[in-house]
């Protein structure tokens, strides 16, 4: 999954700083186990005076609450139960 900074979704606001760059990216592989490997792999540049200890504060942070939030979310029956045509799961292959 890909997700890109998109800057002129809405006005600027004043006192507010916007960040023009960041690019996101997450693989989500399937492993023989029932485990799966989380890549997740991020570009950014918010611009402005914002220091930066807080910048990395953010990015050992936020990645790691987003897997823990997947986590939980996965665990809900809505989400096991879920067949998609453009996923192939790896466990109905096994069988």
């Amino acid at each position: 999954t890909n997700s890109v900074a998109t800057t002129d979704y809405k006005p600027a606001k004043k006192d507010m700083i916007r960040i023009e760059e960041m690019s996101i990216r997450w693989e989500l592989t399937p492993l023989e186990n029932g485990s799966v490997k989380v890549g997740y792999y991020l570009k950014s540049n918010p611009g402005g005076n914002i220091p930066a200890w807080a910048i990395n504060m953010a990015l050992d942070r936020g990645p790691i609450q987003s897997i823990n939030n997947l986590k939980k979310m996965i665990k809900q029956e809505k989400y096991q139960l879920a067949k998609l045509d453009f996923i192939d799961d790896f466990n109905t292959k096994r069988q």
